[in-house]
């Protein structure tokens, strides 16, 4: 059998696994730098299952029912590969029966979720989607690869700039994720607007900060457009340039300028299903700021969108908490208030606490109010009674 490796997965997990250890990791009470074991999920019961599906809807904005039934999915392939890789065996994923009424209970939750999402708004899968084909992307960039590939096309010994389009139409999708700013815009910023010293870029009079992989892309990015600029002899004002230097727009007889999809944001194709459109995700991330607070005028000059169509998108954001709030009610917990059941062991009635059922860790206590006879753990004897 392999070692188990929790850090491996973590690494590699999408959003659902990563919210399941997360909820593992809550319900053990154990700290982010504690060691998990691979026989904790063999603890895991039924109940534990059920509650960390509503723990991913509820942390994740999960408003889909698709969404939610590839959770149980995605988690139900795990333990497979658990059992097949690391001899991890859980009865509710090896018996049939288990996992029937497993899957009856699941359905039960997932169906008071909405069967479609709204076609301008994008769904929870595909914004999970791409933003792991992102950072899969993101891992596989080298310095040296790119400037080589620039070469060899200023050469005429290849025909295409893969690498130096995914890295640029990669920074492109991060800003509209991060600010949901309209593409056109983002291909008309000036190199001004970059700041990286103090990490953040501006864009429509706003000051936005820069994350770690931004600054990271950037950082990489730079170096190369310099290269691209030289090579080509050209100095430009545009902080995105083709892999001849050039803007990014093509000149149309209005004035405005055209993007090219093909190559500015080029990674969309590749895990949209070959839809081009960010719009879809910026009205998601616009939600997002409606839910933290951001004002809508704020949002329309940021983003600009009309306002309307920002109140618009907050009547989707307020369906949206209603539906949560239910499933909060419906959860009735505090996620940290109480640890999974281990079998051969036992909850203190009195401090809460799991001790293993064996004499030497309880006692009989008798209060003086009934003159019955308790059990407790021995750790608090019942004073918290």
């Amino acid at each position: 059998m392999q070692e188990f490796d929790l850090e491996f997965y973590r690494a590699n997990a999408n959003a659902k696994l990563l919210s399941f250890f997360e909820y593992l990791y809550i319900k053990l009470g154990l700290k982010e730098d504690e060691k998990f074991l691979k026989e904790y999920f063999e603890i895991v019961n039924e109940n534990d299952l059920i509650e960390s599906l509503n723990y991913y809807i509820v942390k994740n904005h999960v408003t889909a029912q698709i969404t939610a039934d590839n959770y149980i999915s995605f988690i139900t392939t795990f333990y497979e590969e658990l059992y097949e890789k690391y001899g991890v065996t859980n009865e509710i994923f090896l018996n049939l029966e288990m996992k029937k009424r497993l899957l009856k209970r699941t359905k039960g939750i997932t169906t008071s979720l909405r069967k479609t999402e709204s076609k301008d708004v994008a769904s929870d899968e595909q914004y999970e989607t791409l933003r792991i084909g992102l950072k899969d992307t993101m891992s596989h960039f080298e310095y040296e690869d790119i400037r080589q590939e620039l070469t060899d096309y200023n050469n005429k010994s290849i025909k295409n700039t893969e690498q130096y389009y995914s890295l640029l139409s990669v920074i492109t999708v991060n800003i509209v994720l991060e600010y949901a700013i309209k593409q056109i815009s983002i291909a008309r910023l000036l190199f001004s607007a970059l700041n990286l010293g103090e990490k953040y870029i501006k864009i429509n009079g706003y000051k936005l900060p820069l994350n770690d992989d931004m600054v990271r892309l950037f950082n990489l990015y730079l170096p190369i457009r310099s290269f691209v600029l030289q090579t080509f002899s050209e100095n430009s004002e545009w902080l995105f340039v083709t892999a001849e230097g050039q803007s990014c727009l093509r000149p149309t007889k209005g004035g405005k300028g055209q993007i090219n999809y093909d190559t500015f944001f080029k990674i969309v194709g590749d895990y949209t299903e070959g839809k081009k459109s960010l719009t879809p995700f910026a009205n998601k991330r616009i939600i997002e700021m409606i839910r933290a607070g951001v004002d809508i005028s704020t949002i329309s000059e940021l983003t600009e969108k009309p306002a309307n169509t920002i109140a618009k998108l907050d009547d989707v954001s307020r369906e949206q908490r209603q539906k949560e709030e239910a499933l909060l009610k419906f959860l009735k917990e505090d996620k940290n208030n109480f640890k999974i059941r281990r079998k051969g062991y036992i909850d203190c009635p009195y401090c809460g606490n799991s001790y293993e059922a064996v004499s030497e860790n309880w006692l009989l206590v008798q209060f003086v109010k009934n003159g019955k006879l308790y059990l407790a753990c021995k750790e608090c004897q019942g004073k918290y009674e």
